[in-house]
């Protein structure tokens, strides 16, 4: 008798509880960090998922290098998925491998291997505050919004939620084609000397 398939509810409680991320800061000071998986992400997250972590405050761009049932280092929480720069887990391990055997922060090669010309400076509305100018669900970009809130109220945004990062994919440059068609050759029965000449250029 065949077993009823297992809903979303139960394969995101069987996902990983905590994994160690790689965020995209280009430095040897900061290893890969651990993060608790929230159980809405849990479907979602695996070895080269890419997500959205905190640090100190901010939010930032990251790829996961490791995923498992617990970690005791886990204090923060992953706040979101970004699919669309999510990598296959077996470009992560390369990746890890290059970083050790080259000595080059794991960041810088992850980085290598996403998208070039990656916005990662952009956030999306969730909840504006009273007296916004921005409604829910445009996107700002962080110059901005450290302009018009200051660094500590873009602090606070970040940490209460209202804004989340939004990384802009790049699109594909778009390729023209001109394609040379033959045109009628002209009539040139009774020019001999055009004829020889049309003849030649051709």
């Amino acid at each position: 008798m065949s077993q009823p398939a297992p809903s979303q509810t139960a394969r995101a409680l069987r996902g990983p509880r905590t994994s160690r991320v790689s965020l995209l800061i280009p430095t040897h000071a900061l290893p890969s960090l651990s993060y608790l998986v929230p159980e809405r992400l849990r479907a979602e997250v695996r070895v080269g998922t890419a997500v959205v972590a905190p640090l100190s405050g901010h939010l930032r761009l990251g790829v996961v290098v490791a995923a498992g049932p617990g970690d005791d280092k886990a204090r923060e929480s992953l706040r979101d998925v970004v699919a669309d720069l999510s990598l296959p887990p077996d470009l992560v391990e390369v990746c890890v491998r290059v970083s050790r055997s080259a000595a080059v922060p794991l960041p810088v090669v992850v980085r290598a291997a996403l998208p070039s010309g990656l916005n990662t400076g952009r956030y999306r509305v969730l909840e504006p505050a009273p007296g916004w100018p921005w409604e829910r669900g445009e996107l700002i970009a962080r110059a901005t919004l450290k302009r018009e809130l200051g660094p500590e109220g873009l602090k606070e945004a970040e940490t209460e939620g209202r804004i989340s990062l939004s990384p802009v994919v790049p699109e594909p440059a778009r390729v023209e084609w001109a394609a040379i068609r033959a045109a009628a050759s002209p009539d040139l029965a009774r020019a001999p000397r055009q004829r020889r000449l049309f003849e030649l250029l051709g």
